[in-house]
Parts: structure tokens; C-alpha cells; sequence
């Protein structure tokens, strides 16, 4: 079993590991600094109280 290690859970980083779960021979670890992952795109809406800090941020 390969062991593949994935630094950073940015975009990229989500993006590699939804891609490389698909291979079944694989041990996949994701590192990142902090425990979850939020959608830069939209901090403008919660700096402005449209949506909660919650609907933007995910577990890692």
C-alpha cells in the first residue's frame, strides 16, 4: 500500500485528496495547521453578517 502525504488543506490540497480516495491502494494523510477549512471566497458575507461563520467552515 502506497502511503501518500498532502500538505495543506487549501483548495489544492481538497482537491488532490477527493482525487486520490478514488484509488483503492492507497493510505492518504492530509496536514494542516489549523482543523478546518473555510471558503475564502465568501468571508466578504460573513464580514458583512449575511452568513455565519458556520456555513462557510468545514472539518478537516
Amino acid at each position: 500500500m502506497k502511503e501518500i502525504v498532502i500538505l495543506g488543506a487549501g483548495y489544492a490540497g481538497l482537491r488532490a485528496l477527493h482525487e486520490l480516495q478514488k484509488i483503492k491502494e492507497v493510505h492518504l494523510t492530509l496536514v494542516d495547521r489549523n482543523p478546518y477549512h473555510y471558503e475564502a471566497t465568501d468571508l466578504h458575507e460573513v464580514a458583512a453578517g449575511t452568513q455565519t461563520k458556520e456555513k462557510i467552515t468545514y472539518a478537516t
